[in-house]
């Protein structure tokens, strides 16, 4: 069994929602840890769950586009049928 506080669990997502807004805004993994001070490899590992989501969303028929200027997410279908 993994024990983790509370803190360190609300940091595990907080880091990890700012390296998603930023991969999905087209920042290398390079920039993002430079810009967030989280190591490269952590970065890695945070962008190697979003690209595994995508990719079992896109198997899905379900698209998602991040729109860096607003800061959200647009779910497409496949015929670009917004929500």
């Amino acid at each position: 069994m993994i024990d983790h506080t509370t803190e360190s669990t609300d940091r595990y997502i907080k880091d990890g929602t700012r390296v998603e807004k930023l991969y999905m805004s087209g920042y290398s993994e390079w920039e993002i840890s430079f810009f967030t001070g989280i190591p490269g490899y952590i970065v890695r590992e945070y962008i190697d769950i979003v690209k595994s989501y995508e990719n079992e969303m896109s198997n899905n028929g379900i698209h998602f586009k991040f729109d860096g200027k607003n800061q959200k997410m647009t779910k497409m279908l496949l015929d670009n049928e917004r929500y």
